[in-house]
Parts: structure tokens; sequence; C-alpha cells
């Protein structure tokens, strides 16, 4: 892709989700077909993509990480480490997401292959 840009996602507040997700639609609005796009979940920002969060986090919000992932490609990766501090295997996280190791490394891993990275 010539476009290519990797989000960090390390709180569980919604509002801070929103604007995440928002980004998001918009740069899938802006590069059509044209961007790759990651969000690195770590810390309370992994409850995003858990199956059953122990965080209050809106079914309007996973529900658009889902289609984002499913319809446009979205790579939502869970941190391992995160997981293992909260006791949860791979059967906690959406089936969308994929499982790192260590999700700072996800993240500079992506950078070093071209990835631009964004924090909120």
């Amino acid at each position: 892709m010539p476009h290519k840009i990797v989000h960090q996602l390390n709180q569980a507040d919604p509002e801070y989700i929103g604007h995440i997700l928002n980004s998001v639609s918009a740069m899938l609005g802006k590069y059509p077909d044209q961007i790759a796009i990651a969000v690195v979940c770590f810390g309370p920002g992994i409850h995003l993509i858990a199956k059953a969060p122990q965080r209050p986090i809106p079914e309007e919000l996973r529900q658009r990480a889902k289609g984002q992932a499913e319809f446009y490609g979205v790579r939502y990766i869970a941190c391992g480490n995160t997981m293992k501090t909260l006791g949860w295997g791979p059967e906690a996280i959406e089936p969308f997401a994929e499982i790192v190791e260590v999700g700072a490394a996800a993240i500079m891993e992506l950078q070093e292959a071209g990835y631009a990275y964004l924090a909120w």
C-alpha cells in the first residue's frame, strides 16, 4: 500500500476510542484501497477487542472496530503482555484481532516497515 499508519490504543475511555475509530474512518475515506491501517491495543485499550471486556466499552464502538477489520482490512492487534497480566488466553480476544507477544514491539516493527505512528 502506498500509505501506512499505525495507531496506539491504550485507554478504555469511550471518547478516546471514538477519536481513534473516527481517525481510522477518515483515513479509509481519504485513501480508499490505498492505505494499510493497524491499531495496536494494549493496557486498558485491549478491552475494545475483548470478547468480554472488563471495562465499560460501548457496544457501538466494539462493532465499529469489528466492521473496520472485517470490511476494510484494518488490523486490530492485541498485546500478549497485557493479556498475560490480565490472565487472558487467546480465547479472550475477538476473532477479527490478532495477538502479538509485545504490543510496543509491534508498533516499532510496523514503523520499521514504513508505517507512520500516530498516538493520541
